[in-house]
């Protein structure tokens, strides 16, 4: 019985401990480059320069507080910020897109990390946002950003995956089916 304890017990905790996470825990510390696309994701537009270098495209560590602020064309005041599990967007003032296929920003993780899953977006549609994995696209095409306005982005937190689940579920059917054979065959033992 004590041999049978000790099995059960390990079953469960290397189901609990082994097996992969669903994907990055944080975004803090990744590095990320950063640069807004004009018709297309693939199409840098000059138009827009970040404040910290006056270029059109700028890297940065993620970490807290706004990580970069730009300008695009004259209207100032586009603020990116990477939380933890998240992104915001704030637009300081007025504005609006034309109404390209793509007209936004592009985020590409440069350490091989990647973007967790989406799982919410607020103030537009969740179908202007896409994840590559390494690459994350915001479309703000056609949008009429007011003065104040914040767009956010949530990203899933590192869960275990189904996997990860399945072999503690297995671990722990093995170890009750292994308690109830040892059983029947004591029992069988016991009359004759």
């Amino acid at each position: 019985m004590k041999r049978l304890s000790i099995l059960l017990a390990c079953a469960v905790l290397g189901g609990i401990g082994y097996g992969p996470t669903a994907q990055a825990a944080t975004i803090y510390g990744n590095h990320i480059k950063a640069n807004w696309a004009l018709p297309a994701p693939k199409s840098p537009y000059t138009g827009f320069k970040f404040a910290q270098n006056g270029s059109w495209t700028y890297s940065f560590y993620a970490g807290n507080g706004v990580e970069a602020s730009g300008k695009l064309d004259s209207t100032d005041g586009i603020l990116i910020d990477f939380t933890q599990h998240g992104l915001a967007i704030t637009f300081t003032n007025a504005g609006a897109f034309a109404g390209h296929a793509f007209n936004g920003l592009v985020f590409e993780q440069l350490d091989g990390d990647i973007f967790a899953e989406v799982i919410g977006v607020t103030g537009f549609g969740s179908e202007r946002v896409v994840n590559t994995g390494n690459k994350l696209t915001v479309n703000f095409s056609g949008l009429r950003p007011s003065a104040g306005q914040r767009y956010a982005i949530q990203f899933a937190s590192g869960v275990p995956e189904p996997a990860t689940w399945g072999m503690l579920l297995a671990g722990a059917g093995m170890a009750g089916a292994a308690m109830r054979r040892r059983r029947a065959v004591t029992a069988r033992l016991l009359r004759a």
